[in-house]
């Protein structure tokens, strides 16, 4: 993976993941631990999530390894529990669960809750399969709302994508 750097945080900053709920590659799985990291490292202490299978669940694993350090978690759950990932370690003592809605209202609650967003795309945002995507929608509202918005790509790079390329 390529070296790269983010912006300084301000010191209430919150991160937002947003992503596949299919298997990531190993390479994206590397750099959203990677970006995570990096940003907690930088004063994030909280990340959002949508409890989902893919990315939402590798998220929240890398976080729970840095729990020690002051990590907590908020999950934004779905209403159809059809990809919900199942096996989560949830200890409320560093994650807090909030009511389930639905995938558009959760995805504006993330976004909106959100610092900084990390994007873990299936696909590109011009590819025609991410019409309906709840990446590609997510990373809408972060745009809307100002948040900067980084992509953790398949080949393992990260990109700033806070403005359509």
């Amino acid at each position: 993976m390529k070296a790269f750097v983010f912006p300084e945080l301000h010191e209430d900053a919150e991160i937002g993941v947003s992503g596949s709920r299919y298997a990531i590659r190993t390479d994206q799985r590397e750099a959203l631990r990677f970006a995570i990291g990096s940003l907690h490292s930088l004063g994030a202490m909280r990340l959002h999530h949508g409890k989902c299978t893919g990315a939402d669940a590798e998220s929240h694993l890398a976080c729970h390894r840095l729990v020690a350090s002051g990590m907590r978690v908020t999950i934004h759950p779905p209403i159809n529990q059809r990809f919900v990932a199942k096996d989560l370690p949830i200890d409320k003592t560093w994650v807090c669960e909030r009511p389930a809605r639905t995938y558009a209202e959760r995805n504006r609650d993330i976004a909106f809750a959100s610092s900084v967003l990390i994007a873990v795309p299936r696909y590109d945002e011009d590819d025609p399969r991410s019409e309906h995507s709840g990446t590609w929608m997510t990373v809408g509202f972060a745009r809307k709302f100002g948040v900067l918005v980084y992509s953790c790509n398949r080949d393992g790079s990260i990109t700033d994508i806070t403005r359509r390329q």
